[in-house]
């Protein structure tokens, strides 16, 4: 079976924020074919992003999350907290699924795609008013109903993007045949085959067919498998054989009507919707566009070893993947990177907040992992503790500072070392550092490290910025990667426990991702 504890833990799967922001909403809904009225239960969850780098976010798109058949907005969360770095985030779960009430006196009606189209349509009316531009992101069936609101009349005007995860394809005739079957089976009967389903419990089918392949620790695994258990049991029967009987999928018309940037992203291992609806996709909505627009504004990505839920246990890739796009196509402000940027144009770095924290935080770091590496905050020259001479007498091993600040003099002097080789290597703050910065950053530390023949000359080389956390993390991290063959997470982890917390900045880690698992 399956451990006792994840049937003991079934309601306990929110996220602070879902926790804090999280409300059931209940509107009045017309049913589009039979024109009743009836009231409609959704939980939506809607995260305002206003800080003092981004102190009005009303001027920018809310990212509205839609989950699909058999999901929840709790698969959405590792998204969800990304986002809400740099903008507002609007999430629910659909009548019946996850935390939102189930209504058993609702008709089958309820769930099919046009809807729960129409539903969605209305729920961000009344969440954001019907002026507020938005950017929809779909997993999976969810693509299916943000195709739908990106070319509605209610929606086309004020939508600016699309994000498709695991689009599906429409069905061949032989799962049209079996869809229809559906609206018959009884739930009891259903019930039943889901039971064998889950035989075998983190291992069972119905975990397997949404996994892909592991390259991280079994703990993690353990993890994600034991929330894909979970959500599966938390499915509703009657729920999930109404929105899967009512299912419907965009074809070539509906995909190639799309004017808006799309960003398609699809997993090599997917078992559900495979990979290549996305190059089917693809062809159809540029099959609409010409020059620019054609190859521009339409971006597919496969995720190598990733399953259909790749919005999990990829959720770093996939969140590099849409910031890439996002900041690309739709609005470079919805970017962390660009407001942290702008919030420097704006703030002294040697403020009395900023000079606090800068003597809060470790001055160097150890040896980080099995590399020539310190990581350390900037000098300075007045500074009783972190001053040049202070550094070559407390720690002896330094040979050479490399200094990735902008500042064309930094806050000491590099005259006054005796012992240690000083090298410049200006980066901009806050914005990730180039693949051709990168490949001179490794290419400088080489040379600092090894001879003409490859011998190793044993330097330890200590790396700052400002605070030592953010571009320096990366870029130690990308030469591990690059040069030492370290996988990604496990780099990010050593840069972590060696300088605690590690790399801060989100956008920082998601760019790591995308780079070097793709």
């Amino acid at each position: 079976m399956w451990p006792i504890s994840v049937l003991n833990d079934l309601t306990l799967d929110d996220s602070p924020l879902t926790q804090r922001d999280g409300h059931i909403l209940t509107i009045p809904h017309r049913l589009p074919s039979s024109g009743r009225y009836l009231n409609v239960s959704v939980r939506v969850v809607h995260v305002s992003a206003a800080t003092p780098r981004n102190p009005n976010p009303a001027n920018l798109p809310v990212f509205v999350l839609i989950h699909g058949l058999g999901g929840q907005l709790a698969q959405f969360d590792e998204l969800v907290d990304f986002f809400t770095y740099y903008a507002d985030v609007l999430a629910l779960d659909l009548p019946g699924s996850g935390g939102a009430p189930y209504d058993p006196s609702l008709p089958s009606e309820t769930y099919s795609t046009p809807s729960l189209v129409k539903l969605i349509s209305t729920v961000v009316n009344e969440a954001l008013g019907t002026e507020r531009e938005v950017i929809l992101v779909g997993h999976s069936l969810g693509t299916a109903m943000a195709c739908y609101l990106a070319i509605s009349n209610d929606m086309k005007f004020r939508c600016k993007g699309l994000v498709a995860i695991c689009p599906p394809v429409p069905l061949s005739q032989s799962a049209l045949r079996a869809q229809k079957f559906t609206r018959y089976i009884p739930p009891m009967i259903f019930d039943l085959f889901r039971y064998y389903d889950r035989q075998g419990g983190l291992h069972s089918p119905s975990v397997e067919r949404m996994m892909g392949s592991f390259d991280v620790a079994s703990a993690i695994e353990e993890k994600i498998r034991r929330r894909q258990l979970r959500w599966n049991l938390q499915v509703r029967t009657p729920v999930w054989l109404a929105m899967a009987g009512g299912a419907r999928v965009p074809m070539f018309d509906e995909w190639n009507s799309l004017t808006v940037p799309v960003c398609l992203i699809g997993a090599e291992q997917d078992r559900v919707t495979p990979s290549e609806a996305v190059s089917t996709i693809a062809e159809w909505i540029r099959d609409g566009r010409v020059g620019h627009a054609a190859t521009e504004t339409v971006r597919t990505t496969i995720i190598p070893r990733a399953g259909h839920m790749c919005l999990v246990d990829r959720h770093e890739t996939i969140c590099g993947i849409i910031n890439e796009f996002v900041v690309t196509c739709v609005d470079q402000r919805l970017s962390l990177g660009w407001q942290l940027a702008d919030l420097a144009t704006r703030d002294d770095k040697w403020s009395l907040k900023n000079e606090a924290k800068w003597r809060s935080v470790q001055s160097v770091s150890p040896v980080i992992g099995h590399s020539h590496f310190r990581a350390m905050k900037t000098l300075r020259q007045d500074d009783a503790e972190q001053n040049p001479a202070a550094l070559e007498e407390n720690f002896a091993d330094i040979t050479d500072i490399i200094d990735i600040s902008r500042d064309q003099q930094p806050p000491y002097a590099p005259a006054s070392f005796k012992r240690i080789t000083y090298h410049k290597f200006p980066t901009v703050s806050k914005i990730p550092p180039t693949r051709g910065q990168v490949d001179e950053f490794i290419a400088l530390v080489d040379d600092i490290c090894y001879g003409p023949d490859g011998v190793d000359k044993c330097r330890v080389v200590a790396v700052h910025c400002h605070y030592g956390f953010n571009r320096t993390g990366f870029l130690i991290c990308s030469y591990m990667v690059q040069r030492m063959g370290r996988p990604v997470r496990e780099a990010i982890e050593d840069f972590r426990v060696a300088r605690p917390p590690g790399i801060k900045h989100p956008h920082f880690i998601d760019e790591l991702y995308v780079r070097y698992t793709l």
